[in-house]
């Protein structure tokens, strides 16, 4: 069963736009939305990403999670920052076309962090 999904692409070194969001209404008690956010923050942040591009905000309230899961910019600050990521960084890993996470488990949310 799908729940949620982003469909995106690599915009440049950095920056990682998600085109699309599906979001199923009968399984909204579940929160898939803003779980599927909370795991791709992950993920895109571990293949180097310094920016999720996340498009346009404003009183829709479809947009209203991107407030919860992201810093809003305006649009002259957003681009300011978005100039200054090429040249490309050494550390991103782009994703191939595919599902990046088929499956929710455990460990793609809890992580133990040990003290020195």
């Amino acid at each position: 069963v799908l729940c949620a999904a982003d469909f995106g692409h690599v915009v440049t070194s950095g920056s990682f736009y998600v085109a699309t969001r599906y979001f199923n209404k009968d399984k909204s008690h579940l929160s898939p939305g803003f779980l599927l956010a909370l795991l791709e923050t992950r993920v895109l942040q571990q293949m180097g990403f310094s920016v999720w591009d996340l498009g346009a905000t404003d009183s829709n309230p479809m947009f209203q999670y991107k407030a919860v899961v992201a810093h809003v910019m305006s649009r002259r600050r957003f681009m300011r920052h978005f100039r200054s990521l090429v040249p490309p960084s050494p550390r991103l890993t782009a994703p191939k076309p595919g599902v990046l996470i088929e499956a929710v488990e455990e460990r793609h949310l809890l992580e133990v962090v040990k003290e020195d």
